[in-house]
């Protein structure tokens, strides 16, 4: 049986502050799961309604009350925040002020898809290890390093070549094994100042009306046009 305190610090997990207080977050359902077990985050507890190696049994009743998701998915891992250094020498995504969860979500789990090990942050960007990002990763979130930073800096530091996707750049770019590719909020783009340090701009050639693409749809399309894929 869980404590109200249990129940209770679990659950205050479900915000951002409270994460970044514990250095904790969580990760639910069992395929997710099994995903996190196989890397090398480090487990701090895990609740299941099942048994399940090294985890502590509990009811569905009780499952509810810790879960983020409104169907809870059987089992629940309490995990540790990781903390990571980037290497500005492989390729990385840029992100400036993409603030949906479900669109970063979906973006790990594209760099993931095409090999990018890095996805790199502006610090007003949607927080990775907020649940709904945990779960539209759909496990890929322990296997890319997510990071914030000042993208300025960052790109400096960085010697690849840097693409800025732009609703007015060219339509078609080289492939590369190694680069730098930024995308920016659908609502306000790539701010002032950063789209001026890409070595090119490249945008999506459109025939229908659609003002833009979804950023997670944008960003898959790109990195098709430019990862080496061998």
């Amino acid at each position: 049986m869980l404590s109200q305190s249990t129940i209770k610090k679990i659950r205050s997990l479900h915000k951002k502050k409270f994460r970044k207080d514990f250095g904790e977050f969580i990760v639910e359902g069992s395929k997710i799961v099994e995903e996190l077990m196989n890397s090398d985050y480090e487990v701090v507890s895990l609740y299941s309604t099942e048994s399940y190696p090294g985890g502590i049994q509990i009811t569905e009743k009780e499952l509810k009350k810790i879960s983020a998701l409104q169907t809870p998915n059987k089992i629940l891992a309490v995990v540790k925040m990781p903390s990571f250094a980037l290497d500005s020498a492989k390729s990385a995504l840029i992100l400036d002020g993409v603030r949906d969860p479900g669109n970063l979500g979906t973006i790990i789990r594209l760099a993931d898809w095409y090999g990018i090990e890095q996805v790199v942050c502006s610090t007003d960007a949607a927080e990775c290890f907020n649940p709904k990002v945990v779960q539209a990763s759909m496990g890929s979130l322990f296997r890319i390093k997510v990071a914030y930073t000042d993208l300025k800096t960052y790109l400096s530091s960085s010697g690849l070549k840097t693409y800025a996707a732009v609703m007015d750049g060219e339509e078609s770019a080289a492939r590369m094994n190694n680069f730098n590719l930024i995308m920016g909020s659908e609502s306000h783009g790539i701010r002032d100042g950063l789209d001026g340090m890409a070595d090119h701009r490249i945008t999506i050639a459109k025939k229908g009306a659609a003002e833009s693409l979804n950023v997670g749809v944008a960003t898959g399309i790109l990195l098709d046009r430019l990862t080496v894929i061998s």
